[in-house]
């Protein structure tokens, strides 16, 4: 079998892999009611721009008052609503499909990395380990658990580039496009680990392919990379405003706040990677000592130790990058370092293979060959042991418990406040649409809720609060000066003078 045929089986066996896995562990997203309120709603009253006719230029809000900086995650949940489900569970199905993508992608990546000559058994044992150990984020449409699989590509990738592998420029630029688009900071972070990788490329005793293959590839990258730009370069076009300008304001805000800090990236941290940390840093640390104190090794060595070395750079820009945030630092910010579980399993199964491959100069181990038999045997037997830990709390009978596992569970309270809206009619003659203020900032995922089921009643509506159009755009704004129509505030202020009720929430009609 030719190398473009043995790369094509063993994607498209990861990716089937990767897709069942991560149907089975999300079931409950994909198979049960799921609500729309809070982020997801407002990512929705976001890309109904494209229904509009408009073009999306930025993405996912930030809480610091703008928008993070592409729409390219839109644009994917956009082909997917077409599907015969609500708009909801299409929008999940479309992060079903992209990861898998990504972690297939991924997966095989490592395979033809850590095994030369690649392997289809390795990519499906690496695709399972990934699933089982990203686990439900995989299955949610949550913009900082979307960046976990393209971030898994992009070190992989990155990894053999600095192995002066030409075939690895368009999903390294595939990657870092999704990466930017996903999280304002990522414009600081994967500039760096790119930086890092060209060092590392120098410094490779690998050569180049050919200089037709450098210009085929690159120039199908920098293809790839145009189109990720393409909306920035439109958002950036609007300086002095525009969301560039809301950026600029929120650095200038920053300056004066409180910054993370030590303390706060490792509060992050160890809200993203729990007590990992302290494993997955020695372990990468470990293999790039090992590797660099070693004379010069096989491939497998030098790639394994441009993985680890590059896992490590990640932790440090991590840091460098996140200290001047204003504190708190929120842990889902920094989701994507769990991939670096994934990455730390595969290379010290392959310093294992190596360490082994080395000591026992005869016998079959070493005859084998780290891309065949051994090599795959020890990485499904990896892949199955971390899956089999990972796996029993996504036991049939725990995963379709829509009360424990399902990432967006059903909000009552606001059909309850969309009914009571819909029951009141139009509270003005002049026609417009519906005003919807809110007696509390936190509120917000509550409204956001209801201006998407309103809008999917026909009804339109608007929120009072324009400091919130970053977060639900300027169509949902209503005009300076308009009245609230409805209100919601606590319960416990209504005297009896609530449309609808539920959760501490309560729906008021604003006296005229």
């Amino acid at each position: 079998m030719n190398p473009l045929a043995s790369f094509a089986l063993a994607f498209a066996a990861a990716f089937a892999t990767a897709v069942a896995a991560i149907v089975y562990i999300a079931a409950p997203n994909l198979f049960l009611e799921v609500g729309t309120w809070g982020d997801l709603a407002a990512d929705m009253l976001h890309a109904n721009a494209l229904s509009r006719g408009e073009w999306l230029t930025t993405g996912h809000y930030s809480r610091h008052g703008f928008n993070h900086p592409g729409p390219v995650f839109f644009y994917w949940n956009a082909l997917f609503e077409a599907l015969p489900v609500d708009r909801a569970h299409a929008w999940i199905w479309g992060s079903v499909t992209l990861n898998a993508l990504l972690v297939a992608g991924a997966a095989t990546g490592l395979a033809w990395l850590l095994a030369p000559g690649g392997s289809a058994p390795v990519a499906v044992a690496v695709a399972l380990f990934a699933a089982a150990h990203l686990d439900r984020d995989l299955g949610v449409a949550w913009m900082p658990a979307r960046l976990e699989a393209p971030f898994l590509l992009l070190l992989v990738s990155l990894a053999w580039l600095a192995g002066r592998e030409a075939r690895a420029l368009v999903p390294a630029a595939l990657a870092c496009g999704m990466l930017v688009h996903g999280y304002v900071t990522m414009a600081v972070i994967v500039p760096a680990l790119l930086a890092v990788t060209l060092v590392l490329a120098r410094g490779s005793r690998a050569p180049w392919h050919s200089r037709r293959a450098l210009l085929v590839h690159g120039g199908a990258a920098l293809g790839v990379g145009a189109l990720f730009v393409l909306p920035l370069a439109v958002e950036a076009s609007r300086l002095p405003g525009g969301n560039f300008g809301a950026i600029l304001e929120a650095l200038d805000r920053s300056g004066s706040a409180p910054e993370a800090g030590w303390s706060g990236v490792r509060a992050a941290v160890g809200a993203s990677l729990g007590g990992k940390v302290a494993i997955l840093v020695p372990v990468f640390l470990l293999i790039v000592m090992l590797f660099a104190a070693a004379p010069p090794r096989p491939p497998v060595a030098a790639r394994t130790a441009h993985l680890a070395g590059l896992s490590l750079a990640a932790f440090a820009i991590l840091v460098v990058a996140h200290w001047g945030t204003p504190a708190p630092m929120e842990g889902h910010s920094v989701h994507y370092l769990r991939t670096l579980g994934v990455v730390a399993a595969a290379v010290a199964t392959a310093a294992l293979l190596d360490a082994l491959q080395t000591r026992l100069a005869s016998g079959a181990l070493a005859a084998a060959g780290p891309g065949t038999a051994a090599g795959a045997a020890t990485l499904a037997t990896g892949a199955v042991l971390a899956a089999a830990t990972a796996l029993p709390q996504n036991l049939p009978s725990r995963v379709f418990d829509p009360q424990v596992y399902r990432n967006y569970p059903v909000r009552p309270v606001i059909d309850r406040l969309a009914d009571a809206v819909e029951r009141a009619g139009p509270r003005s003659a002049t026609p417009g649409p519906v005003a919807i203020d809110k007696a509390e900032h936190m509120y917000w995922e509550v409204s956001a809720g209801l201006l998407v089921e309103l809008g999917a009643r026909g009804i339109a509506a608007c929120t009072t609060w324009h400091d919130m159009a970053y977060l639900y755009t300027e169509a949902y704004v209503c005009p300076r000066g308009a009245s609230a129509d409805f209100r919601i505030v606590p319960v416990t202020t209504c005297d009896g003078a609530c449309r609808a009720t539920g959760e501490g929430m309560g729906l008021v009609a604003v006296a005229r």
